[in-house]
């Protein structure tokens, strides 16, 4: 007996194939760049220091302004900027994913954006758009900036001397393996990037000195009760590297606080040696663990440029 396919049957099977293949791509393309990890993935593989940042959950806290104080509204060209571009990242910033490599800074950076203004602004500073691809230059001859919508509610954008650094911004296959931290904000720091940096805060050498041998060093901060609280994950290559490391940031921390105790002084909170001086520690296995309470009196004086 010969089958015979309905045309009624066959076009409705047809339609039904197109809609979940459309559904599947509507799912996997505004999944895609909705969570931390897919805007990590986003950034071009690079041995670089890596930054998130959750901006509306900073502002939702009182945070954001805190940090960002008054001085940014003061200023004319940042005025000039918000009236142009019509973006003010208080308002409009909704989450941050940065990578700092040696060729550019590249950002993944969700928010509302007003892409018609961002395009005139582009060609108003010397820059053009093509294709929705903006270069605008920097503020030195060697600096570029480039930016492009990944969608629409998310920006590719990098600084550097590549006037096309954007365009290593893209959708990736899944890179990430281990979970990343819940908090607001974190930092990811391969262990040997401490080796070449040089330019630290005063207090912060030693530490450095005491992490650069790891593999990697995660930093999270979010806000607990009325402090914000910074921890540390580090991996190191074997148990007894990690137990070395413990003990050599707790010694550093009780120095920290043998010097104070030296002028007849106890940490000071509102100075960043203060905060250090709070540290605890404790390492299982290959992974050492740290954390500071750092009191909202800190964060003013950072507000306030009185931190170095």
């Amino acid at each position: 007996m010969r089958l015979r396919f309905q045309p009624a049957l066959l076009a409705l099977g047809l339609v039904a194939l197109c809609l979940g293949i459309l559904a599947a791509f509507y799912y996997w393309h505004e999944r895609r760049i909705a969570t931390p990890e897919a805007m990590i993935d986003c950034l071009p593989p690079r041995e670089a220091p890596l930054v998130y940042v959750d901006v509306d959950a900073l502002r939702r806290a009182g945070i954001l302004d805190l940090l960002a104080g008054s001085r940014a509204t003061e200023e004319l060209e940042y005025k000039n900027f918000v009236e142009a571009a019509g973006f003010d990242y208080r308002r409009d910033l909704d989450s941050v994913a940065a990578a700092f490599a040696s060729d550019g800074t590249f950002l993944v950076v969700r928010g509302r954006f007003d892409w018609k203004r961002l395009n005139r602004y582009s060609a108003a500073n010397g820059g053009r758009c093509v294709n929705g691809f903006c270069q605008i230059p920097g503020n030195s001859a060697d600096r570029r900036i480039s930016f492009y919508a990944l969608k629409t509610d998310t920006m590719a954008l990098a600084f550097g001397k590549d006037d096309f650094a954007a365009g290593d911004i893209n959708l990736r296959p899944r890179q990430q393996v281990d979970p990343l931290p819940k908090q607001p904000v974190w930092v990811s720091v391969p262990g040997s990037i401490l080796k070449k940096t040089t330019d630290l805060p005063a207090g912060t050498h030693s530490f450095a000195t005491a992490l650069s041998n790891a593999n990697t060093i995660l930093f999270s901060a979010g806000p607990e009760g009325d402090h914000l609280q910074v921890q540390m994950s580090v991996t190191c290559r074997t148990p007894e590297e990690a137990s070395q490391m413990a003990l050599q940031l707790e010694n550093v921390t009780d120095l920290l606080r043998k010097m104070a105790a030296r002028e007849n002084q106890t940490p000071n909170p509102r100075d960043l040696s203060g905060v250090l001086a709070a540290g605890a520690f404790q390492h299982i296995d290959r992974t050492v663990f740290g954390h500071w309470p750092v009191q909202r009196s800190f964060l003013d004086d950072v507000a306030g440029g009185s931190i170095h």
